[in-house]
Order: structure tokens, then C-alpha cells, then sequence
């Protein structure tokens, strides 16, 4: 606990030198950032109030510079941040006040990222007001946003598939229906058993979910393709983002797409990684090495 308490406190004092120095330099797109992630660190060690000030700063410069990514992603945080304080207090009618605010502020940031036709970001939009639906008893809106996130997820055969397959199990269990929750929490556990097993290098005959082979082929070809002159598109963008979140190897993979996409040297090729996707990388990584002669 104080271990954890004392890496925010760093990061903490980190963005703080960097706030300083995007102001003097007059980069209000880094001031932005910085104050963004400063409001994410301050509300990690509890102190919500600040981090809050933190989140409007980011939101001014943000409306100031027009963009809009960002401003999906801070109504996003402020929403978890409603939730938090609705998750601290005992008052029953406070409570809901707090968690009525996460809504609009989430929906707020499902607006964007659909006009954006970021579709992960619209994922963990239905996600959170999955949560937040089920959370103040509104079952029928909580299954239905946590359907939406569902079908996006399997859809772009997203690993984190399993957190739709969890909410939906707590749904039903406040459901009362006991057959649906088991099933929803079997799926939940053989994801996440999934998971644990590329963490350990996809067990002892290197096995990987063919939809996360899939998965992966889609964002290498997408990140070659960007390397060489073309866009990446949001869906790859916003995926690659996602797998820094994600357990080891998969944020060494997702580091490695992401030196591809931006045109720089690719780290070397994560090691115990299980044999299908070391595959992958190996090929992408001979593909540069082939169209980049002075590599």
C-alpha cells in the first residue's frame, strides 16, 4: 500500500516538472497531456478534489485546441472520478447524485468517441455505463450497454472481452437469475484463463486464442502499412493504446506495433512470447528490415 502511495506521490511530482515546463513553453497541447495524466495520478492516492481541478484544466485546453480525442477521454475520467465519490459516501441520495453524474459525464464521452467512429472507445463508454446502470439498480440499461460493449469487443476480438463477460454476470446475479450469471462468469474465467496462460508464453505448447492471433495480424498489418505512408485508423490506434494496459508480453507487443506505426526502429521482438504471434513479429520485423534498406 504505502509502496503504490509512493509511486503517485513521484508521478505526481513528475507531471508537476513537466506542467512547468510545457507553460513555459507555450505547448498548450502538452500542458493538456501533462495535466490529464497529473489529475489521473492525483485521483489514483485519493486526492479527488484536486485531481478534479486537474480534469478541468485539461477539459479548457482542450475545448481551446478543439481536440476532441482528448476531450472524449477526459469526460471519461471524470465520470470514473463521479464514480469514485459515489463509492466513498454512505448517503444513500448522495450516492446516486454522484453516480447520475458519472452517467452524463460518460455519456458525454460516448457522443464523441461515436462521432469519431472510435469504436473501442465506444466499447468502454457501454462498459462503464454497464457499471454505472447496474450500480444504481436500472438492470434493463446496465444489460444493454453491457451488450454493446459485448459486441464491439468480440467483434474487434478485443483480449479485455472478459470485464463484459464479468458485468454481465453480476448483472444477472442481481437479476436473481443464477443460470445466466454461471454461464456469463464460466466465459469470464476461461478469458481470463486465457489470459494467464499468454502470460506464462501461451503454456507448453505455445497456444494462443486464434481470436487473439487474429487480432494481432490485424494491427501488424495495420502498423506496416501506416509505416509506410498510410493512416493508421482509429480502431488500430486506440487498440494499440490499449495494449500497453494489457499483461506481459502483450504490452511488449503492443510497444513493438507501435515503434512500426511510427516509422521507427522496432524494439527486438519480445522474448517468451508464444510461438504464433513471435511468428508475426518476426515476419513484420524482416518485412522493414527488407523495405528499409538503410536500416
Amino acid at each position: 500500500m504505502h509502496g503504490a502511495q509512493g509511486r503517485f506521490d513521484r508521478a505526481v511530482a513528475l507531471y508537476q516538472q513537466a506542467l512547468e515546463f510545457f507553460r513555459r513553453a507555450d505547448d498548450a497541447g502538452g500542458e493538456m497531456q501533462t495535466a490529464d495524466l497529473l489529475a489521473n495520478a492525483e485521483a489514483q492516492r485519493g486526492q479527488l478534489d484536486v485531481a478534479e481541478a486537474w480534469y478541468g484544466r485539461a477539459r479548457e485546453l482542450a475545448k481551446r485546441l478543439n481536440d476532441r480525442r482528448q476531450l472524449a477521454a477526459n469526460a471519461h475520467n471524470v465520470g470514473i472520478l463521479h464514480q469514485n465519490r459515489a463509492e466513498q459516501t454512505k448517503d444513500p441520495g448522495e450516492r446516486e447524485a454522484w453516480l447520475r453524474r458519472a452517467v452524463d459525464s460518460i455519456r458525454e464521452s460516448l457522443a464523441i468517441v461515436l462521432e469519431m467512429n472510435d469504436r473501442p472507445g465506444a466499447a468502454k463508454s457501454h462498459f462503464q455505463l454497464g457499471v454505472l446502470h447496474r450500480m444504481l439498480g436500472e438492470l434493463d440499461e446496465a444489460e444493454r450497454n453491457a451488450r454493446e460493449s459485448l459486441a464491439i469487443c468480440e467483434s474487434l476480438r478485443l483480449p479485455d472481452v472478459y470485464m463484459d463477460y464479468g458485468n454481465l454476470a453480476k448483472i444477472a446475479r442481481a437479476r436473481g437469475d443464477t443460470a445466466a450469471a454461471a454461464e456469463w462468469q464460466a466465459k469470464h474465467d476461461t478469458k481470463v484463463e486465457e489470459i494467464g496462460r499468454l502470460r506464462r508464453g501461451g503454456g507448453e505448447d505455445g497456444a494462443v486464442p486464434d481470436d487473439l492471433v487474429k487480432a494481432i495480424l490485424a494491427l501488424a498489418q495495420a502498423a506496416f502499412q501506416a509505416r509506410g505512408g498510410g493512416a493508421l485508423p482509429p480502431d488500430a490506434a486506440e487498440a494499440l493504446a490499449r495494449l500497453a494496459d494489457y499483461p506481459a508480453p502483450l504490452d511488449a507487443v503492443g510497444a513493438f506495433l507501435r515503434a512500426v506505426a511510427d516509422g521507427k526502429p522496432p524494439p527486438p521482438v519480445p522474448g517468451a512470447l508464444p510461438a504464433k504471434l513471435r511468428e508475426i513479429l518476426d515476419a513484420l520485423a524482416e518485412s522493414i528490415r527488407d523495405g528499409d534498406p538503410d536500416r
